[in-house]
């Protein structure tokens, strides 16, 4: 009735080993070596939010160089031993976030009543700005995030917050105020990969980790 799921990447169907979290590269291939010498048949790890730098930044879609001085190489090492690396993203951009007056000032956030960027004040994390999924401009935007991250090795994907988990109901996006878009969020976040994969990627299976969505959210793997 919703739609048929694709096949998943046949790795993700294997261990995939998360926790709160990874904070440099070299934990990351001693995890990785550490698991393997223990017999763990471990097919990807999970990176949560200290890759670009921790809550602040969220939205920047940077490593941070300090920690991760060669993500391709890491990557490269990983996956020569069977080991993917997921990375987690939120639709969120916080104030503090290198990418704010950016996606601000091109209008790629959801906005008041008046049109002028909404900010959510009352985020946990703090005040940031909340990506409209259903503006095309922002969907290109994000892709190219994507993008640039899977070129340089990385194998999956973890979409976090997607509910969202903080939405006031006054902020409108381009179909609609909250409250009419609120279930369609997470697809029209998750459909930013699955479309993309398809069109640029079509011989790979996309492997999101989907925090959260609606009847159908199968349909983008």
């Amino acid at each position: 009735l919703t739609g048929r799921q694709p096949l998943p990447p046949r790795w993700g169907m294997g261990l995939i080993q998360s926790r709160f979290g990874y904070k440099t590269e070299q934990e990351m291939v001693q995890v990785a070596s550490r698991m393997r010498r223990a017999g763990f048949p471990l097919d990807g790890l999970v990176l949560d939010l200290y890759w670009f730098g921790g809550t602040k930044q969220q939205g920047d879609f940077r490593w941070v160089p300090e920690n991760f001085p060669d993500p391709k190489r890491m990557m490269r090492r990983l996956d020569s031993a069977g080991v993917k690396t997921l990375l987690i993203s939120e639709p969120y951009v916080m104030r503090t976030s290198r990418n704010d007056s950016l996606v601000r000032s091109r209008g790629l956030v959801g906005r008041d009543s008046l049109g002028r960027p909404y900010t959510v004040a009352s985020f946990w994390a703090g005040p940031a700005t909340l990506l409209d999924m259903f503006r095309p401009a922002a969907r290109q935007w994000m892709w190219q995030q994507y993008d640039r991250l899977k070129q340089d090795g990385v194998g999956g994907w973890w979409c976090d917050l997607g509910e969202p988990e903080n939405q006031p109901a006054d902020m409108v996006y381009d179909l609609g105020p909250t409250r009419r878009i609120h279930n369609a969020y997470g697809q029209a976040w998750a459909s930013i990969l699955s479309e993309n994969y398809k069109r640029q990627y079509p011989q790979e299976r996309l492997f999101n980790l989907a925090r959260s969505g609606w009847a159908g959210m199968q349909r983008h793997s």
